[in-house]
């Protein structure tokens, strides 16, 4: 596993940018934002005997990064390098002097190669802050509904059905 590095996070984060997919995800630590519904915060407080009043649990935005795997313009001048090793120029060489169509098409041909042929996984990016909540009163579900079996049988706020 590479070490954690500040420059990795803002270019995602900048990667991420406005017309990213974003989810709301939760957490009970503020660290592992894999709670993806209140009603599944209050399932992990409740099964670890901590669904009360002014219990915190935290909320972010999270949006999904696509894996940015190649840098076109290093692509090129490496095609460039390799053919200029191997043979001398006859004319003006057109590998990195290709126009934005040409970069863009390259580019859909070798992302659209990635994603058949190799997983890359979905990488979830936070953006902007985390947000500390608390359960109020309210959204605690009564004992009286509360299945000494099963956390199914418990009815929870329609609030946090999401």
């Amino acid at each position: 596993m590479q070490p954690f590095s500040w420059s990795k996070l803002e270019l995602l984060q900048s990667r991420a940018g406005e017309h990213a997919k974003v989810e709301k995800r939760y957490s009970l630590d503020n660290e592992h934002f894999d709670l993806s519904s209140p009603k599944e915060v209050f399932w992990a407080l409740d099964g670890q005997g901590l669904l009360k009043e002014n219990a915190t649990f935290f909320s972010a935005d999270f949006a999904l990064v696509e894996p940015d795997c190649l840098d076109i313009d290093e692509f090129l001048g490496s095609l460039e390098a390799r053919y200029l090793e191997q043979f001398e120029p006859v004319g003006p060489l057109c590998f990195t002097d290709a126009d934005e169509v040409a970069r863009t098409a390259l580019r859909r041909a070798i992302d659209n190669w990635i994603g058949e042929y190799i997983f890359v996984g979905r990488q979830w990016c936070m953006v902007g802050v985390s947000q500390q909540l608390a359960v109020s009163r309210t959204d605690i579900p009564s004992q009286s509904n509360k299945s000494a079996s099963s956390n199914a049988a418990v009815t929870y706020p329609a609030s946090f059905n999401a």
